[in-house]
């Protein structure tokens, strides 16, 4: 069983997951065809294109560990094994997501069904799905609903100043596969990642599961800016955290005074 990491205060391992996925037009012709009144194409005729995991390690309080991997390609059969692969390695690591209950989770469970594979037990539903102190997979999108509402993950990122779609927006991405654009679909998850890993940040900041999340948010901004040197996105990245730096610096002479 995957144990909640964010109730251990001041340690957790985390896999903040951002997929991006294609209407499979074939399935949903085969069904349109047998319905008058069909419904419009909706997750159940979605297949994966493009996969980011961002892995986040504190341990001791400090953010011990940071890497971030794409796995682009326009073959879900062999796209998804990998993720499941990579999930099964590391069976002690929860799942995070924004908004991942209501597309990621489905979406992977339909491609497990249709490649006859077994879900990793972190996204497994199981007995205790669906209470908030259990999750396997935490959806920040779910924890942070306000008035019963979901707000988008750009509404969130504007309000923290984090860097969010750096790339664009992923109603590009039918277009994006239609050209084979696959490095460029993999670009707009692995900036999802890291809007929502460092919202994940705040947020075990915010519930004192961590001690100076803003720091924390440095460190991984520095990490990624280390990794992704080339990356298109690594401006916007640096901009991020020297904003940060600055506002760190700002609060430590504020409270040395």
């Amino acid at each position: 069983m995957t144990i909640n990491s964010s109730t251990r205060h001041g340690a957790g391992h985390f896999f903040v997951i951002d997929t991006e996925s294609v209407w499979d037009r074939i399935a949903y012709d085969r069904y349109a065809a047998t319905d008058r009144k069909a419904a419009p194409p909706r997750w159940t005729t979605r297949k994966i294109v493009s996969a980011s995991l961002l892995e986040l390690r504190i341990q001791d309080g400090e953010l011990s560990h940071v890497s971030l991997k794409s796995l682009p390609g326009r073959a879900e059969e062999d796209l998804v094994p990998q993720l499941f692969d990579e999930l099964l390695m590391r069976p002690d690591h929860q799942i995070v997501t924004f908004g991942g209950l209501n597309a990621e989770q489905p979406i992977l469970e339909m491609a497990a069904m249709r490649l006859h594979l077994k879900l990793p037990p972190a996204l497994r539903k199981g007995e205790r799905f669906g209470r908030f102190d259990d999750y396997r997979h935490l959806d920040l999108a779910q924890s942070l609903k306000g008035g019963g509402r979901f707000c988008h993950l750009a509404e969130i990122a504007s309000a923290l100043d984090v860097p969010f779609k750096c790339a664009g927006s992923a109603d590009r991405v039918e277009h994006m596969a239609a050209h084979e654009q696959w490095k460029a679909i993999s670009i707009l998850s692995e900036i999802d990642t890291i809007t929502t890993g460092l919202l994940l940040l705040a947020w075990l900041g915010a519930n004192g599961s961590i001690e100076h999340p803003l720091a924390k948010q440095i460190s991984l901004l520095t990490r990624l800016l280390q990794r992704r040197e080339s990356a298109s996105y690594t401006g916007d990245l640096r901009q991020a955290r020297d904003r940060m730096t600055e506002l760190l610096c700002s609060r430590a002479w504020q409270a040395a005074a």
